[in-house]
């Protein structure tokens, strides 16, 4: 049996209507302070006709029309091309709300103006209304041709460049992997993305230094190799091992870590390194062996003997001999020939 309507029934029923019309009329008071304090052009719109409710100051301000020209009138009137499938298309959009797409306006002047619009639902009299934000495209579009030249500019940098650029996720994969690490490594960026690094390129005598640092750099970007340029060793897709140089950065992006690692292939460096080692050891190993003589040398003026520093006399080339690498040849010159062999010269 249906209970009666009582008086005390109707009273509450009263209050909750007082209090959803209070809300109401607070929310529609806030919604027109916004509307009107706003800086992007503000429309309200019938949301089931399309025609427009009311408009900002701001939306005068970039079209140039007052609120009495816009005001009933179907918000496609300000498109350059007005017809029944552009009306409905319009509906259709503005029902996904928050989604921003782009339209041409006619200006009061009847100039052309690109504008992104974005639309939500808001209580506007006894029922709901289109909310649509308008905002000049230019300025985004600039920013986004900015965007654009700046990847083209980096991706030409990176894949032009002579070392191998990889940036790693938070879980050590391949998300990059530009020309020269291809040339550098041998794998191509089709077998390079998405692999582990350290599991795919490096020795396996790295791998748990690498294991306990990585965790250490997932948590705070931090990690004994980031911020550094050091030399190690990693293995090519032929399986050779090679020496490289690092220089390890970290960026935080989305909320993760990720790694971008600059790689240069040192062999030749450090075969020319070797080489010099080599030439600068035999050069100290031939010096050691060359012997000098210096200082003041006592000589005997009649038979040419060298006294050495223990006090002996020694012939001159003894003397010579033991304190360098010169060997001797002995011959005669001609005036001692003449002295000794006078026979053999006559005077002429």
């Amino acid at each position: 049996m249906t209970r009666k309507t009582t008086y005390e029934d109707l009273e509450q029923r009263v209050k909750e209507l007082e209090t959803e019309s209070a809300r109401r009329k607070e929310a529609e008071q806030k919604l027109e302070s916004i509307f009107h304090k706003s800086l992007d052009a503000l429309m309200i719109i019938d949301s089931r006709s399309g025609l427009i409710l009311s408009v900002n100051e701001t939306t005068h301000q970039i079209l140039g029309y007052e609120e009495d020209e816009l005001k009933d009138k179907h918000l496609s009137t300000l498109f350059p091309r007005s017809d029944e499938l552009l009306k409905k298309d319009l509906v259709d959009k503005f029902q996904v709300f928050g989604t921003v797409f782009t339209q041409d306006f006619v200006r009061s002047d009847g100039s052309i103006c690109l504008l992104d619009l974005t639309a939500t639902l808001v209580p506007w009299g006894k029922g709901e209304a289109i909310l649509a934000t308008f905002r000049d495209s230019a300025e985004r579009r600039q920013a986004e041709d900015a965007l654009r030249e700046s990847v083209e500019r980096l991706r030409t940098i990176t894949d032009t460049a002579k070392d191998a650029v990889i940036m790693l996720n938070d879980e050590g994969k391949i998300l990059y992997w530009n020309p020269a690490a291809h040339e550098i490594f041998g794998y191509t960026p089709q077998e390079a993305l998405g692999e582990d690094l350290h599991m795919f390129l490096a020795p396996e005598r790295y791998h748990d230094a690498y294991f306990e640092g990585f965790i250490e750099f997932k948590k705070t970007g931090q990690g004994g190799a980031v911020g550094k340029t050091i030399e190690l060793e990693a293995i090519g897709k032929d399986g050779t091992e090679f020496p490289i140089e690092l220089s390890l950065s970290a960026i935080h992006t989305k909320h993760k870590w990720h790694a971008v690692g600059i790689v240069r292939d040192i062999t030749d460096r450090k075969q020319m390194e070797e080489e010099r080692e080599r030439l600068i050891q035999e050069l100290k190993d031939a010096l050691a062996k060359v012997k000098t003589l210096s200082g003041l040398l006592p000589i005997c003026a009649a038979c040419k003997k060298i006294r050495d520093d223990k006090g002996y006399w020694n012939q001159i080339e003894s003397y010579i001999r033991d304190r360098s690498e010169a060997d001797f040849s002995h011959g005669i010159c001609p005036e001692c020939a003449k002295r000794l062999y006078p026979e053999l010269y006559p005077d002429t």
